[in-house]
């Protein structure tokens, strides 16, 4: 009898379970130090707001070293620098890794990596965080990241942010040695007494860095930071390969019980009852959430958009112009192109009239620069490029791309005078070229929004997010494509002044270089920008991109424009230099320090590490070699990129505690 009341109780808590689990309501991920689960608190004005640093992570079952690089939005190099190992080394299940996280930032108030994650068929916000991210991130922190996705409503091809926790650390801890915290994602055996052996750092360390007390326990599938002094090594002393964390439970299946005295009859009998009702409370439960859910999700898309909601939206036809036929035309035209498009990558379709009442119908007060214009559409800041004639190939190319470092496109529109009108998302501080060669004090309207200084470690950290986008076009898309037209011009500064490229209107196919380079009688670009062999013979390979991103290298060092123009004194006409023929005699100089040192951007005040910032010439003397095949790859590139950047954040932080203790002993005077 206790049996038979034990599995109806068992049975009849099934419901309830499969309720919170499908609406959401598990909080199986708890933080030590925040209360929302969203991750760990920080402040842009602190004296340290990004860093580089570590995340541990355990190989999962089929796993290699390209599989976990894609995931974390690295190349296998980098990984496997960190983690000690070669990358082509095969994984065993377990195995510890050290991901290096190159920039860890501090996004509306939390410290965090954010990396894209394209959602398989029954992936979960949950399900991915806790198992595929292993408890680096909590659901919670995902459905803030991407607010526009409706958690219970996830297709296969979704591109979602999953924000990685990371922290850096505080003055406190910089003033006590402290260099790194790294996250470490904690499972079923752990302790703080096992973690601080496993890991050569102080128990009483651990606990301070994440305010817990002797007495306070470890939960499984959180986070714990583990403060180093130095970079952590897997070889010196390999931590144990602790099991993965296990995935949600999954609710036994009820089975009939034989108990005393012949009783499995009636006990079968119980329980298919009872299974019967749970299963029916189940059904209307779910049923109950699901209405739930369908209406919150149209509440919050009503209150986002303003009442619009976000799929394309059909309105009257006068709403388009006097010729609703003819747009309708040209709207089937532009989407000809994009029949093999899943629903997931098709851009929103925008009428007419949004964008001419977000722009003041077009008016110069919010243009930005040429064809392009500020807008608030639905409730959200953007950039509207009026274009001209067909774009099917570059929308194809918009719609099929989809990285952090790589404008993203929204959506389109057409009038009735044919122009297209590509919505993309706003990058508030405006062109890199504004930055870096305007005044503050110009009349455009982009350089009087956007000028701003830009520190050493700033504009590195833009090379590598151009780099890191150049390698995803390069590598990793299907098929991959050449840009053909970067420069600086066309690489836009978020808020936080991170990069992303933009303009995907000459880009081509790829070709591969050594076995049939694509060739075109039609050379068109940026002077100072076209790799010689293209303006000669037409050949469009990845080596046209390594070019064009060394002339951007040469830019952020020194401030100059690609092409330097001069007038010798009382002497016409006008004289031209290349930007990238200049640093080949600076390098070879038998003074080459000092001329380097003369010829870098005056604006920087020699506040930057210069032995840094001479790798960084001979990374773009490389890139702009007039032999395609002497030229890095972007892969390459973007390892070194990210270990310069490693060595110039620690600089930075090592100068920054340099100047506290001589402003202290000062003031102790």
């Amino acid at each position: 009898m206790k049996k038979q009341i034990l599995l109806w109780m068992l049975v009849a808590a099934l419901p309830p379970l499969l309720l919170l689990l499908f609406c959401g309501g598990v909080q199986g991920q708890q933080g030590y130090v925040e209360k929302d689960h969203l991750g760990y608190l920080c402040s842009n004005n602190k004296s340290v707001s990004q860093c580089s640093t570590y995340v541990v992570y355990r190989a999962r079952v089929g796993d290699t070293v390209q599989l976990i690089s894609d995931r974390f939005s690295l190349s296998r190099q980098q990984v496997a620098l960190a983690s000690n190992i070669s990358d082509s080394q095969q994984l065993v299940t377990n195995q510890l890794l050290l991901i290096p996280i190159l920039t860890c930032s501090c996004i509306s108030g939390r410290s965090q990596y954010n990396v894209t994650y394209i959602i398989q068929k029954g992936d979960t916000m949950y399900l991915v965080s806790t198992g595929t991210f292993e408890g680096l991130t909590t659901y919670q922190a995902v459905e803030t990241a991407n607010p526009s996705a409706v958690p219970t409503n996830l297709h296969p091809g979704d591109h979602l942010i999953f924000p990685i926790r990371c922290a850096c650390p505080s003055t406190e801890q910089s003033s006590k040695g402290v260099q790194l915290l790294v996250t470490y994602p904690t499972t079923a055996n752990d302790s703080v007494q096992s973690i601080s052996k496993a890991w050569n750092v102080s128990s009483n360390d651990i606990l301070l860095a994440n305010e817990l007390t002797p007495s306070s326990g470890i939960i499984e599938n959180t986070t714990l930071l583990l403060p180093f002094k130095q970079a952590p090594t897997l070889s010196s002393s390999p931590p144990p390969q602790t099991p993965l964390a296990p995935s949600p439970p999954v609710p036994p299946s009820p089975v009939a019980v034989a108990g005393p005295s012949g009783s499995s009859s009636n006990t079968g009998l119980i329980v298919g009852v009872a299974c019967g009702a749970a299963a029916l409370i189940t059904v209307l439960l779910l049923l109950i959430c699901y209405v739930f859910r369908r209406k919150r999700r149209k509440g919050f898309q009503s209150e986002l958009y303003g009442g619009v909601s976000y799929q394309t939206q059909t309105k009257s036809a006068e709403d388009d112009g006097k010729n609703p036929e003819k747009v309708e035309h040209l709207k089937g035209d532009l989407l000809a192109g994009m029949s093999d498009l899943v629903d997931t990558d098709r851009p929103l379709w925008y009428n007419f009239e949004e964008l001419k009442q977000a722009t003041q119908n077009f008016s110069a007060a919010h243009r930005i620069q040429g064809s392009v214009y500020r807008g608030v559409v639905r409730e959200r800041a953007v950039a509207i490029k009026k274009m001209k004639g067909g774009m099917s190939q570059e929308l194809k190319i918009l719609c099929k791309v989809h990285h952090s470092n790589l404008i993203k496109l929204l959506g389109i529109s057409v009038n009735e005078e044919e122009h297209v009108f590509l919505v993309y998302e706003l990058a508030e501080n405006g062109s890199l070229s504004a930055c870096l060669h305007r005044s503050p004090f110009s009349s455009s309207t982009e350089s009087s929004s956007s000028s701003s200084f830009l520190r050493w470690n700033t504009r590195l950290q833009i090379a590598l997010d151009v780099a890191t986008a150049l390698e995803y076009i390069h590598d990793y898309t299907k098929p991959s494509f050449v840009h053909k037209d970067l420069k600086s011009s066309n690489i836009l500064l978020d808020e936080n002044f991170r990069a992303k490229v933009a303009n995907f209107g000459m880009a081509k196919l790829a070709a591969d270089m050594e076995a049939a380079p694509m060739l075109t009688k039609h050379i068109s670009g940026t002077q100072g920008y076209m790799a010689p062999e293209y303006l000669a013979h037409g050949v469009v390979t990845p080596k046209l991109d390594v070019y064009a991103f060394g002339v951007i290298l040469l830019e952020l060092l020194s401030g100059h424009e690609a092409i330097m123009r001069s007038m010798d004194a009382g002497q016409l006409p006008e004289t031209e230099r290349f930007l990238s023929a200049m640093i080949g005699p600076i390098l070879d100089s038998d003074q080459q320090m000092e001329k380097f040192r003369n010829w870098m951007d005056p604006v920087l005040q020699d506040a930057y590490p210069q032995d840094c910032a001479l790798q960084v010439a001979i990374l773009a003397r490389s890139c702009v070699h007039d032999d395609p095949h002497a030229r890095s790859s972007m892969r390459d590139i973007t390892y070194t990129l990210s270990k310069l950047l490693a060595i110039s954040l620690e600089w930075e932080v090592s100068a920054n505690l340099q100047r506290d203790y001589l402003d202290n002993s000062l003031e102790g005077r």
